[in-house]
């Protein structure tokens, strides 16, 4: 599923909090992408936050994005599972996003009084009253426009319409984890041979657009119990 929404995928998906493992920040710092490394990045993630928990090394509090603990699914049953793999050895880890992310243990959840805060609510809303905002909404962008290799403006359907949205400075690609890189491979920014096999003409050969993309595996159990207790 792609989030077609305000908010992105952050307004359908299990409101999990968790940003990732540091040494996969220091991998793209040691690739040469300097800045990205995790003691560069966690700052950002702390001043983005606000944790519920309070203040420490790895959270921050005032941020726009409310971080709290899980308030649903804390049922005998959940319980009792992380109860039997910590009792095969797994460490119990209270903080997925804290010091290490090995273990067993309930994800806190970006929400806020028992609501979804999503990246709408939690950035959307502080800026809808802006004068240099629009929102336009079922748009979906088709390529990005470009003068040779460089990118001033973007292509859209809006309504069922083709509309070209011109930028005075810069364009930022945010359309996720899918759709940027689609958005690239549309405009003939990829791997040369992959856009000559779909007719698309190269206008920046770029081998790595589209490769390496990783799903996470989640599985969920559903069951049914005559106590209220366990479910």
């Amino acid at each position: 599923p792609r989030g077609k929404v305000l908010g992105g995928s952050s307004s359908i998906n299990a409101m999990v909090y968790t940003r990732g493992h540091a040494d996969d920040y220091n991998d793209w710092e040691r690739m040469g992408n300097a800045g990205w490394g995790y003691a560069g990045v966690l700052p950002y993630f702390r001043r983005a936050e606000n944790n519920e928990r309070g203040a420490d090394d790895f959270h921050g509090t005032g941020g726009p994005l409310n971080v709290a603990d899980v308030r649903s699914g804390l049922d005998a049953a959940s319980r009792a599972f992380i109860d039997s793999a910590a009792a095969t050895g797994v460490r119990r880890n209270a903080d997925f996003n804290g010091a290490a992310q090995e273990g067993v243990g309930f994800y806190q959840v970006t929400m806020k009084d028992g609501v979804r805060c999503s990246a709408a609510r939690a950035y959307l809303s502080l800026a809808a009253r802006r004068p240099n905002l629009v929102v336009l909404t079922k748009a979906n962008a088709v390529r990005l426009a470009m003068d040779g290799r460089r990118c001033h403006g973007v292509e859209a359907l809006v309504h069922g319409r083709l509309r070209r949205l011109r930028a005075r400075r810069e364009v930022l690609v945010a359309a996720g984890t899918f759709g940027s890189p689609q958005l690239l491979l549309l405009s003939g920014i990829g791997p040369a041979e992959e856009l000559r096999r779909h007719g698309i003409a190269l206008r920046h050969e770029l081998a790595g657009v589209g490769r390496g993309l990783r799903d996470h595996i989640d599985y969920i159990v559903g069951s049914t119990s005559p106590r209220r207790d366990v479910l």
